[in-house]
């Protein structure tokens, strides 16, 4: 049974679905589901329980854009990890890259814009300058997304505040 949260039950086992509908029916591709530690009660940890774990640490923020329209949602850690305060609306790109370590802003910029030329995953480290003085270290973690055209439409990603490690792989070197 198929459901919609994308997972499969087949029998005693669980997969991860992707569909896509063709003319003709539909394409799946099957995974696995990650093996996870039980609760105590047996029951199974649930996606949004291991998100809300990690994003307690207060060392990430998740961010979605529409590539054809420009418009980005955040959620609220996007916002503290910029050092700005939550609103309605997303900044635009050009508004974040204001944060960007002025060393860094021209490699984010052209980052940005080659990425999202094509589906796949991207990868990029860079400064943040928050309005206080201090500086972040950001590992940005991102997938751009095809839609029904084949074209690229959407960008999901992830900015994770790696500080603490890179202030000591700088205090080592």
């Amino acid at each position: 049974v198929l459901s919609s949260d994308g997972q499969l039950s087949v029998g005693n086992a669980a997969l991860n679905y992707r569909a896509i509908d063709l003319s003709d029916g539909r394409l799946l591709w099957l995974t696995p589901l990650t093996a996870c530690v039980p609760h105590h009660d047996g029951a199974w940890h649930d996606a949004a329980e291991k998100l809300e774990l990690m994003q307690g640490f207060n060392r990430m923020g998740f961010f979605e854009l529409d590539v054809r329209s420009g418009q980005s949602r955040w959620d609220k850690h996007m916002f503290r990890l910029l050092g700005l305060e939550p609103t309605l609306r997303s900044p635009d790109f050009a508004q974040a890259a204001l944060r960007v370590h002025p060393e860094d802003r021209a490699a984010v910029i052209a980052h940005r814009q080659h990425n999202m030329q094509q589906a796949g995953r991207h990868q990029q480290r860079f400064r943040l300058l928050l309005p206080n003085g201090t500086q972040r270290d950001i590992h940005s973690l991102s997938e751009v997304r095809t839609g029904a055209d084949g074209l690229p439409a959407t960008v999901l990603g992830v900015l994770i505040d790696d500080s603490e490690s890179a202030s000591r792989v700088r205090a080592q070197e």
